[in-house]
């Protein structure tokens, strides 16, 4: 059983890091299958490209499980139910940009 203040790796994988809580994850998850089953992503070897995490909890948030996750794959999708400005995805946004994308 994951603690609630761990975010939960849903689905591992190397290419796409896709970070959601709640109702999205329904959504996520279908959008993996989706795009395992289209092969829009290299799979000669493998299925396991989209790396899905659960965050569970937004305060506090798991910022190293996340982080962690960008480092293997590159790459950042953030998906949540909110307001187009001052959702939570903005706060994960920025907070991953400078761990893991800035070269300052």
């Amino acid at each position: 059983m994951t603690p609630l203040s761990e975010a939960e790796v849903i689905r591992q994988g190397c290419d796409i890091t896709l970070v959601g809580w709640g109702a999205e994850l329904s959504i996520m998850e279908q959008a993996c299958l989706d795009a395992e089953k289209n092969r829009y992503f290299d799979t000669k070897l493998r299925t396991d490209f989209n790396n899905l995490d659960d965050l569970k909890t937004l305060i506090p948030w798991d910022k190293e499980t996340i982080k962690a996750s960008i480092k293997k794959t590159g790459s950042l999708i953030i998906s949540h139910e909110a307001p187009v400005t001052g959702g939570f995805g903005a706060e994960i946004s920025a907070s991953n940009l400078e761990r893991c994308f800035s070269r300052i």
